[in-house]
């Protein structure tokens, strides 16, 4: 009987970057114990990466836009160690509605979308929509929805949804935001004091690495 032999991870772009990390991740006893964050996961080609050259990682892939959460879950489901959240990370819970035009496959944030995302008011339509509301505004609770997603401190997504876990190494591919994430995961990042990156596109955007304090 033959070895099933993994999927391989379709890498398209950045393949020096993504060949650096997962060498860090192989390299045993060099990154910090515990979990591994993929913020702004978007279709999950980095995710696919961490978790098959950690398989004793569980890996998070954080991605705000429903059609790539979902594709992530189906593509990645033969990787056991590959946890899905549809949510955004930041220094302050909201949940918050993605601007028109952002809910295709693949699609990915830019700084000015980013900013164009609103807060979402609880809805009072119908019994239902305000209890699916109330339900993703639960940090624990990991709710899929094309109309909004949940923006999660990293400290509350270790205190909740990933109790007992450490932060062993994190990629933030947040769209100008990461300074927000950072401020929001400063109890984890003391007290695990893990390895992460950052992305920046400054020759498109330089909101992409700017921030208001």
């Amino acid at each position: 009987m033959s070895e099933t032999r993994p999927q391989p991870c379709r890498v398209r772009k950045e393949s020096i970057f993504n060949s650096l990390l997962v060498g860090l991740l192989m390299e045993r006893g060099l990154v910090p114990a515990g979990s591994v964050i993929d913020a702004g996961a978007h279709t999950g080609t980095e995710t696919c990466l961490y978790a098959q050259a950690a398989p004793e990682r569980t890996v998070h892939a954080v991605e705000p836009l429903y059609m790539n959460a979902r594709r992530i879950q189906a593509s990645l489901r033969h990787l056991p160690n590959v946890q899905v959240i549809q949510a955004g990370l930041g220094e302050t819970p909201s949940v918050v509605r993605p601007s028109s035009g952002m809910l295709g496959v693949g699609q990915m944030f830019t700084p000015g979308k980013v900013r164009e995302m609103t807060a979402v008011k609880a809805p009072s339509n119908t019994s239902d929509e305000s209890a699916t509301h109330k339900h993703a505004s639960q940090v624990g609770k990991n709710v899929f929805s094309r109309l909004f997603f949940q923006v999660h401190r990293v400290d509350d997504l270790f205190a909740h949804n990933w109790k007992g876990e450490k932060l062993g190494f994190a990629h933030f591919d947040v769209e100008g935001m990461e300074l927000a994430v950072l401020q929001g995961a400063a109890a984890t990042i003391r007290r695990d004091s893990p390895w992460f990156t950052t992305e920046l596109f400054v020759h498109h955007d330089q909101g992409w690495s700017s921030y208001p304090v």
